[in-house]
């Protein structure tokens, strides 16, 4: 599972400032710094990572061009993150969140079952600030 970047309010507002002039190069960076973590939240919300792909494709392209309309640009991240939520829940009716334990060796197989056994009796909204706090 990929890491948040770094939060930097004044890095994502030289970036929405440069992907309002329309160059390439902005769209690049904004790909380089969100794709991977976008796509791990997508991943766990709709468990298809070629259809994932897709959606972090769209959102980012999608953000390249609305960026404009942008109230707080120091919001860039919440405002992709809530693009790629939208999108994954348009998808799928009953989403069900997955949760990656990340290195198998780190946690014997009873505590990862009494893990996922919590994590299946959180609502979707709980299990969803569990993922994203992680």
């Amino acid at each position: 599972m990929a890491k948040w970047p770094r939060f930097d309010p004044d890095a994502d507002r030289r970036l929405v400032r440069a992907l309002s002039d329309g160059t390439e190069e902005p769209l690049a960076a904004l790909y380089d710094i969100y794709a991977e973590p976008l796509r791990d939240y997508c991943e766990s919300l709709i468990r298809d990572r070629r259809v994932a792909t897709d959606i972090i494709h769209d959102t980012l392209i999608d953000a390249s061009r609305r960026v404009r309309r942008m109230r707080d640009r120091t919001r860039l991240r919440a405002w992709l993150y809530a693009g790629v939520r939208r999108r994954c829940l348009q998808r799928v009716r009953h989403p069900v969140l997955r949760w990656d334990h990340g290195n198998g060796d780190a946690i014997d197989e009873e505590a990862r079952e009494l893990l996922a056994a919590a994590f299946d009796r959180l609502d979707f909204v709980d299990q969803e600030a569990l993922l994203l706090a992680l």
